[in-house]
């Protein structure tokens, strides 16, 4: 008999969940098929989501430094100044740099989670009226 992987892969990760969380899965949607890479066994692929929101949150606060008016220009529908931004300081290097280093590079300070813990208190504070 042969044991196809995917279905050892949902099995643990039903067993995991019950485990770790004390969550009982009821079915594979609800399950290890919320996001494609969990069916693929791309697990691996989630510290790039980090990797991703910590480099676009200290990307973010760098160019709303540089432009100041760059939230009003947004409640016009306008975004050229933000995508000039990105191709001057980002995009037009490429892969020359590594993650961290093209963050450093373009903000200054090493890559850090300062930036989005900044990003997530002003957007729940807001969100949530907290002073």
């Amino acid at each position: 008999m042969v044991i196809c992987p995917s279905l050892i892969c949902q099995a643990v990760w039903n067993e995991c969940y019950r485990e770790y969380l004390g969550i009982e899965v009821p079915d594979d949607t609800h399950g290890c098929l919320q996001d494609i890479h969990w069916s693929m066994r791309a697990i691996g692929c989630f510290s790039t989501y980090t990797l991703g929101n910590l480099c676009a949150a200290q990307f973010f606060e760098r160019a709303t430094r540089d432009m100041p008016d760059l939230f009003s220009e947004f409640a016009c529908g306008r975004f050229d100044s933000l995508k000039s931004w990105l191709y001057q300081k980002i995009y037009q290097h490429g892969h020359r740099y590594r993650a961290d280093e093209l963050c450093q590079h373009v903000t200054g300070p090493a890559l850090s989670a300062d930036s989005l813990l900044r990003h997530h208190e002003q957007k729940y504070q807001s969100v949530y009226r907290i002073d």
